[in-house]
């Protein structure tokens, strides 16, 4: 994954979301606007800019 890439939380992260109160999943797609060694940061449609770590992502478009 890489800045500018179009992404979107994997369902799994659904269900582990379910019994974790510091885990929030969200249907929205985003777009990386940062890149640590395993954490993004996801500006989400809403205007929202949030940290998860790069496992709970899917990549829905790649930037060119």
């Amino acid at each position: 994954m890489k800045l500018g890439d179009l992404v979107q939380m994997r369902q799994r992260v659904f269900w582990m979301a379910k019994g974790n109160p510091y885990l929030t999943y969200t249907s929205l797609t985003g777009i990386i606007i940062e890149v640590r060694e395993s954490m993004l940061s996801v500006l989400y449609s809403d205007g929202k800019i949030k940290y998860n770590l790069a496992e709970y992502f899917e990549v829905l478009n790649e930037s060119r």
